[in-house]
């Protein structure tokens, strides 16, 4: 369980959060990661400035399809290519759904389709051509409640 933390702290955590994962270890688990979009859903409430979430999921026909070990960590290195040093990725959804949260001085407007497109460029060119077409990648603002 993720212990509660205090707006004081917040962006420390954040900041070893993100060294921790630099270091090559894994991916934020869901839980881990689930609480740090929340955690940055709300400062960017209180300080007004815009935050994109990206998923990347497999797809067969309309179903997300469970990832392999090795198209997982295809996915994720697509990913990493795609954050910066604030930004964070792990599972929101373990082996399924894939996601970065993309941090601090992200650009208002149509950003997030900019953002899907380099995203989408950077997994693609990470995976095996025969999986190219079912991956789905998803840019989204962070609104005030993040869905299940």
């Amino acid at each position: 369980m993720i212990s509660h933390t205090t707006p004081s702290n917040i962006g420390a955590l954040l900041a070893y959060a993100c060294s921790l994962w630099r270091r090559g270890s894994e991916p934020y688990s869901p839980e881990v990661f689930r609480h740090f979009l929340a955690v940055e859903r709300k400062r960017a409430e209180q300080s007004k400035r815009p935050v994109l979430v990206a998923m990347v999921s497999m797809r067969s026909e309309a179903e997300p399809q469970r990832m392999s070990r090795r198209v997982g960590a295809q996915v994720l290195s697509g990913l990493a290519h795609t954050v910066r040093e604030v930004d964070f990725i792990g599972w929101y959804h373990q082996d399924y759904v894939a996601g970065a949260v993309l941090v601090q001085g992200t650009a208002p407007g149509d950003a997030a389709v900019a953002v899907e497109e380099r995203v989408r460029r950077a997994v693609c060119g990470h995976l095996p051509a025969a999986l190219r077409d079912s991956a789905r990648v998803r840019v989204r603002r962070l609104s005030s409640k993040v869905a299940d």
